[in-house]
């Protein structure tokens, strides 16, 4: 019942709520009924993408310890699955990182598409810990998991799960700069949810191509379909595609003039990933408002610097060393362009000298070209 739900409304609509509810308050008549793990992973997927992580932490956390003392694979690969994924959004990515794993070392590929819920653990975690593993600093061992995902879910006769690692895919592309690749995949994505009638990726969709647009110098169309994207549905719209429409909204209006509205809407994506402690995208959100501060004013040295570092320091608390170069890129050339090139360098210098794979990578390129120029 929940499976198509999920596909059609989106994890977060009243009705996969309601029918959640309504087959926990039966498990609990029953007592500790069978039923009861797979309604514990169903609360957990409405909590994680509505943005109340602290309650889908502790349902994860209930679930691996049900499915320990059970010692069944299939429920710890599901109780693995459920914490990486909610540890990834807090920002531990570490943590995420084993349990992703762990969670992959239990699937079976010879049961792929009937593992029983809305998308198949094998290929999305796999595309979920690829992203970790950018952000942990491995560009290029993150792709080669990207690549494994997409291949297992064209694999598989599981047309969701396929519009999922797609999506995920496209953003592993971007996050590398290869826009081109990236709207190849978003496009894909968006033709298959079309045909499947998969409403919420069909959104998800809609605005990552808003924000391709964007890229390509089409601002005000591009702003136009992320907008609509962002609050035509914003009942079903889960926390991440919130964070991200936001995000992608705020830089969108300060690259045509529009740097004020920008810095409202980075403010907003702010204020909820401080409600939600969704952190994985903190530094990020920093990073942006610090570029839409300069956008508006050039003058405004200082407290951009203040959001560069910031988003720094938020970077290396997680370990994310992809965050961390991209927000000393920054603050570098900031600090290049105001006569304090020898800091400037040393800085880059360190964070770029730590990396071992994915040199090009957009942000390893911009580096490097940067050093050589402070280093002229």
């Amino acid at each position: 019942m929940l499976t198509p739900l999920i596909a059609t409304k989106g994890y977060t609509a009243p009705e996969v709520e309601k029918a959640c509810n309504r087959a926990l308050e039966q498990c609990q008549q029953l007592g500790e009924a069978p039923q009861l793990f797979t309604v514990l992973g169903g609360l957990n997927s409405i909590y994680y993408n509505r943005g109340e992580l602290g309650i889908s932490l502790e349902l994860a956390r209930r679930m691996l310890r049900s499915a320990e003392s059970r010692r069944n694979p299939v429920l710890l690969l599901w109780g693995h699955y459920a914490l990486g994924f909610t540890l990834q959004s807090q920002g531990a990515f570490k943590a995420a990182r084993g349990h992703l794993e762990q969670s992959i070392a239990y699937y079976d590929a010879r049961k792929g598409g009937t593992y029983g819920y809305v998308q198949d653990p094998g290929p999305t975690a796999l595309a979920l810990l690829s992203h970790v593993v950018h952000s942990l600093g491995y560009s290029d061992q993150a792709l080669e998991k990207m690549q494994q995902a997409v291949a297992m879910a064209r694999n598989l006769s599981h047309p969701f799960t396929l519009a999922w690692v797609l999506k995920s895919a496209g953003e592993l592309n971007w996050r590398r700069g290869e826009m081109l690749a990236a709207e190849g995949l978003w496009d894909e994505t968006f033709t298959l949810c079309t045909q499947q009638g998969f409403t919420p990726l069909l959104q998800s969709a809609s605005l990552l191509l808003g924000f391709a647009l964007v890229e390509q110098g089409r601002g005000e169309e591009g702003i136009a379909k992320v907008h609509n994207a962002l609050y035509s549905m914003t009942d079903t719209l889960i926390l991440e595609d919130k964070l991200r429409g936001l995000r992608f909204l705020a830089l969108a209006q300060g690259k045509v003039g529009q740097a004020d509205q920008g810095l409202a809407k980075i403010d907003e994506a702010l204020a909820l990933a401080k409600r939600t402690k969704e952190s994985g995208y903190e530094s990020d959100l920093h990073l942006v408002k610090g570029q839409l501060l300069l956008m508006k004013d050039p003058r405004a040295r200082r407290k951009a610097q203040q959001c560069f570092s910031t988003a720094i320091g938020i970077a290396r608390d997680q370990r994310a060393k992809s965050d961390e170069l991209a927000a000393v890129i920054h603050l570098a050339r900031l600090l290049g362009s105001n006569g304090r090139r020898e800091k400037a360098r040393a800085m880059l210098s360190e964070i770029y000298n730590w990396f071992t794979e994915g040199f090009d990578t957009a942000d390893l390129k911009d580096a490097k070209a940067l050093l050589d120029g402070l280093s002229a």
